[in-house]
């Protein structure tokens, strides 16, 4: 209710000789709101003048619209006194029984003869309410246990009072003002009260009252939730299904679980039912539920005391409680892992874990906790991440396949076989290989070594490559990639990169080896770089020894070049030997590339804008030399008591001559002559050619040549047999088709009847097919079946019964 206190005032002009005004002054405050029949008493004093008792002193009600039109109501009015000073007088205006609300009064003035209104307030009078107190019916009001409030709102009261019926509600039985209270509720169903609200148009109850109202108070039960038990099971099991329950009837429930990696959702309502639990991680995995109950009567829920229980889901984790060997079953908590599976392995199990020999071990990630051993003799297949902060030993013949884990092998030492993501070598020293290794990259830690001995090496990129840390490939296995990169190869003396570009998608091979034997042997070698590269192309897995637009280069250290006589200048050129085994170059084979530039400090030579079409090895020499001595043929003939030797080369370098060696058992040489080089100061780049008489009579012979570079070097050629019976020598003299796709025909020349071993070799100078075949004296023709070689240049070797060899080539289309 709002109440305001003013003082009613106005000031009256009397007409006077002596033009005096008076002052009438009300200091009774007034209320805004006054109920129908009611009154009002009001103190007036003058001052400031004498005035006879003409005038009386009263209050003016306007109409029920707010006008102090003529004949509208005096409430009240006294006489005051002339010259009244002291308290004034107090009179009492009654109000009429008519409510309105938009009432005013005003004090006034009245003549005495007729009371009418002689002079007003120059206000326009004071708002007042005359009619009775109301208030709102709140409607039914619902509650949980606990705090709760109602507010009571009404028009023109000045206090409200209530009584309630049911104090088990936890209200009192009686009060005034709006409601506040603990509600109270320990039945298992809702109670209600009814509370009746009565206003007053004064405080505290007084005054006239208006209507009461009455409404309902309903008190909702707390629901309960009754305990639930905890469970424990293996990822890859089900669960018992959960039902809620409580003492309240209609009680439903809702929940959360903090842990949606044991396979359940993070908040439901309802009933739990079965489900797989599943466990990711590796270790322990347990959700705690939390279960809230909830109850709802006229569109208002109430949760009671949530209640909680756990789902505790087991990894498959190591225990070796019963022996070392991964696949035994009672070794694992629920069960061997799978590919599925992430392992965490910890110690302090009574036997570390051991992946044994000729079996397999599968996770999807992979821990190793700190104090772990894992032994790995068989293969281990990771199919995610590996971390490892134990130790992992190898065996003979593991096999590691993690395509997308990182594996760090700290300490120089044997390596498994491998597929990895991530190869770190963080050791000092070189690693051995155990098997083919297959790294999208590989770390050597800017200083480890790896040795690829006969294994392949498969990458996609190489960090923290040094000159002392690189990939030794010397043996038999490839350093591979596919596309254009640099090959950080080298050998056992030093680091001898190579980079390879060419606009068709190859995937290329790469080794090398050290110096000119076997069939690499090449006549003045020894002026040449004794590292040797051999690069070869694959497409789909198949061995190419041609290609279009491909460019190399070559690094070695500077130092190579000492006592070579290369004599290669930063900004110079180099030349670039190709070896085809076709016989028709550079002593057995070796084929003329091309010029490379050369660029030079004093640690590291670079060859490089080579145009190379076909492959595999690559030799380098200087530009300053001519080729070394090319011996394009070497046969003998038997004429009567003569053997006649003839040989021609088409390039000769630094060339003094040839010694001609002979020998009866194909072991022991002896020098029997010796045929100065044609060529003016040994160099010529035309065809010379050579002959040589030995008069000697009967008996088989042997015949080799010997050739000698003016600094004493030498190589030597094929071996040529002649005899006596016979009159030729152990040779192929016809092989057919050539090129060939299923089979090839040779036509071999023997001198005696026996068995022979034919062997093919490819470019790399690997045996990839062997058969033996029995010979007569004279011409034989053999078959060799050659449809599951693939594409390229092959050579035929043949080793005849005494022990002498002819070699000769072929392209497999």
């Amino acid at each position: 209710m709002r109440k305001v206190i003013f003082t009613l005032g106005f000031l009256l002009s009397i007409a006077s000789a002596f033009a005096q005004t008076l002052l009438i002054t009300a200091p009774s405050p007034l209320k805004d709101i006054y109920c129908p029949g009611s009154t009002l008493s009001m103190t007036v004093k003058t001052t400031g003048g004498n005035y006879g008792s003409s005038y009386y002193y009263g209050v003016q009600l306007s109409n029920t619209s707010g006008s102090f039109s003529s004949g509208t109501m005096i409430l009240g009015y006294n006489n005051v006194a002339a010259n009244n000073a002291g308290s004034g007088k107090t009179f009492t205006a009654t109000f009429p029984s008519t409510t309105g609300t938009q009432y005013r009064v005003r004090p006034v003035a009245l003549n005495t003869s007729n009371l009418t209104v002689a002079r007003s307030g120059s206000e326009n009078g004071s708002d007042i309410t005359i009619g009775y107190p109301s208030v709102d019916n709140p409607g039914t009001k619902t509650f949980c246990p606990g705090s709760a409030s109602v507010n009571l709102n009404g028009d023109n009261e000045g206090s409200l009072t209530w009584t309630n019926s049911n104090t088990g509600i936890g209200l009192a039985a009686s009060g005034t003002g709006n409601l506040s209270f603990t509600a109270t509720n320990s039945s298992g169903a809702p109670i209600s009260s009814t509370v009746t609200v009565t206003p007053w148009s004064d405080v505290n109850g007084t005054g006239c009252s208006g209507t009461s109202q009455g409404f309902s108070i309903v008190i909702n039960p707390k629901p309960n939730v009754n305990p639930v038990s905890d469970q424990t099971l293996c990822m890859g099991t089900s669960t018992s299904a959960v039902s809620f329950s409580g003492s309240i009837s209609g009680t439903t429930f809702s929940w959360t679980n903090n842990n949606t990696s044991i396979g359940l959702s993070s908040s439901g309502s309802g009933n739990i039912g079965s489900f797989t639990g599943t466990n990711t991680s590796g270790v322990v995995a347990t959700g705690t539920i939390n279960v809230t109950p909830k109850y709802t009567n006229n569109s208002v829920t109430c949760s009671g005391t949530a209640g909680s229980f756990t789902i505790t889901v087991n990894p498959k984790a190591w225990t070796g409680v019963s022996s070392s060997d991964w696949n035994t079953s009672p070794n694992w908590s629920c069960g061997i892992p799978t590919s599925a599976d992430n392992v965490v392995i910890t110690s302090g199990t009574p036997f570390a874990p051991t992946v044994l020999s000729t079996t397999s071990g599968s996770v999807k990630n992979l821990t190793l906790n700190s104090g772990v051993n894992l032994t790995v003799n068989g293969t281990m297949n990771i199919g995610g991440s590996y971390t490892n902060n134990g130790v992992l030993t190898c065996g003979n013949g593991a096999v590691i396949n993690a395509p997308n884990a990182s594996i760090t092998f700290p300490t120089p030492g044997p390596l498994p076989t491998l597929i990895v993501q991530t190869l770190i070598l963080s050791g000092l020293g070189t690693y051995s290989t155990g098997g083919n290794i297959d790294a999208t990259t590989l770390n050597l830690s800017s200083k480890a070594k790896l040795n690829l001995a006969d294994n392949n090496l498969t990458f996609n990129s190489v960090s923290n490559v040094t000159n002392s840390a690189y990939v030794i490939a010397e043996g038999a296995g490839l350093m591979k990639h596919s596309g254009n990169a640099t090959f950080p190869v080298g050998t056992t003396a030093g680091y001898s990169p190579v980079t390879i570009t060419n606009g068709t998608s190859y995937t290329w091979g790469v080794n090398m080896t050290t110096g000119f034997s076997g069939s690499l042997g090449a006549t003045g070698s020894a002026r040449s770089l004794q590292r040797i590269w051999k690069i070869t192309p694959f497409t789909s897995g198949v061995a190419q020894t041609t290609t279009n637009g491909t460019t190399l280069s070559f690094q070695f250290p500077t130092s190579d070049t000492s006592g070579t006589k290369m004599n290669l200048t930063n900004g110079g050129s180099a030349k670039v030997y190709h070896w085809d085994g076709n016989g028709t170059g550079w002593s057995y084979g070796w084929q003329f590339v091309g010029n490379g530039n050369v660029s030079q400090n004093s640690s590291t030579t670079t060859v490089y804008n080579i145009t190379a079409s076909s492959f595999s090895p690559f030799a380098i020499t200087s530009t300053s030399n001519v080729l070394p001595v090319t011996l394009l043929s070497f046969n003998g003939k038997r004429q009567g008591s003569r053997n006649i030797l003839n040989w021609s080369t088409v390039t000769e370098q630094n060339n003094r001559g040839f010694d001609i060696e002979r020998s009866t058992d194909g072991l022991t040489y002896t020098s029997i002559g010796f045929v100065k080089s044609l060529a003016t100061g040994g160099e010529s780049t035309s065809e010379l050619a050579y002959r040589f008489e030995d008069v000697i009579s009967g008996g088989r012979f042997y015949y080799r040549l010997r050739q000698v570079d003016i600094d004493n070097k030498f190589t030597y050629s094929k071996v040529v047999k002649l005899s006596a019976q016979s009159g030729k020598e152990n040779a192929v003299s016809g092989l057919y088709p050539n090129p060939a796709a299923a089979q090839i025909t040779a036509l071999v020349e023997a001198t005696d009847r026996g068995s022979i071993l034919m062997t093919v070799v490819d470019a790399l100078g690997r045996p990839v097919l062997r058969r033996t075949a029995t010979v007569v004296n004279g011409t034989n023709s053999i078959n060799l079946g050659i449809g599951n070689l693939t594409r390229g240049r092959y050579l035929l070797q043949v080793l005849y019964p005494d022990q002498t060899r002819s070699t000769t080539s072929f392209i497999k289309q």
